[in-house]
């Protein structure tokens, strides 16, 4: 950028990226320029399949299976209040039950050592 002008919308530059990766659908529209033969021009028009928003749900939705806590989660998303980091609370349960089985393992592997 020139000028010194701030980006006011990630928009563009998020469609390229899109683009790039293959993560957009591709429409045809009618321009309003018509041809010297009388036909209407059709244009491109390429549709986002993935949010911006979508990557920091996948971001805290990660963390949160790994084990990460969820004030953590919230410290890392910006949340204010942990009412809005609450909606990853059900993906807790599985790391949960990945540690209660991790645990039955060892207790396994220790009875079967000491047997």
């Amino acid at each position: 950028m020139t000028g010194g002008a701030n980006r006011v919308s990630l928009k563009r530059p998020w469609l390229q990226a899109l683009k790039a990766a293959g993560l957009v659908t591709v429409e045809m529209v009618k321009s309003k320029r018509v041809r010297k033969d009388g036909t209407v021009k059709m244009l491109k028009r390429y549709k986002p399949t993935v949010r911006i928003h979508d990557l920091r749900h996948s971001y805290a939705s990660h963390l949160v299976s790994s084990g990460v806590g969820l004030q953590i989660v919230g410290k890392l998303l910006g949340h204010v209040q942990a009412s809005t980091t609450m909606r990853y609370a059900h993906l807790q349960d599985e790391a949960l039950r990945a540690a209660t089985n991790q645990l039955a393992t060892i207790i396994d592997f220790q009875s079967k050592k000491s047997a």
